[in-house]
């Protein structure tokens, strides 16, 4: 990947981040105020926080994965 489509990518992400953002920003404040959109909301967040959680227990478990293949090689096991 060139130098230029890199930052044609980042700078489209970030347009992107933007216009997310300032939709969320815009959307009139009766609709946040519905009890099931309040309800939504809360579930999405502990969602993103379980999904977090496993992404980063799943890192973690690969890379100790890995160190304990890499010592057993190193020991000579398998």
């Amino acid at each position: 990947m060139t130098t230029a489509a890199t930052w044609a990518a980042v700078l489209a992400a970030s347009a992107v981040c933007f216009a997310t953002k300032y939709a969320g920003h815009r959307v009139p404040e009766h609709w946040l105020a519905h009890p099931r959109v309040a309800r939504i909301a809360a579930l999405v967040t502990a969602a993103l926080l379980a999904a977090l959680v496993a992404v980063q227990t799943f890192v973690v478990v690969v890379v100790l994965a890995a160190l304990v293949a890499a010592g057993l090689r190193a020991l000579g096991v398998g």
